[in-house]
């Protein structure tokens, strides 16, 4: 996992590939005072064919799933 900002040309890219980003989150603060899990919904149209990626900033990822497929997180 990259630790780096995204840049603004990839926003640029990712905004001529994606639109209508929804999202959603639930934090758990209940188990702890340093570490809250969360799970976050991210919901988006295709506007043109392309790859991207969505930045993560977190101490672990339990599992991605994607169009109702797991996507690998190793």
């Amino acid at each position: 996992m990259s630790s780096t900002n995204l840049t603004r040309q990839e926003a640029q890219e990712r905004r001529a590939i994606i639109g209508a980003v929804d999202y959603g989150i639930a934090v758990d603060v209940t188990r702890g005072d340093a570490t809250f899990p969360s799970v976050t919904t991210v919901r988006f149209e295709v506007a043109a064919p392309g790859s991207t990626f969505i930045d993560l900033i977190a101490q672990s990822v339990e599992s991605i799933t994607l169009d109702g497929e797991l996507v690998d997180v190793t």
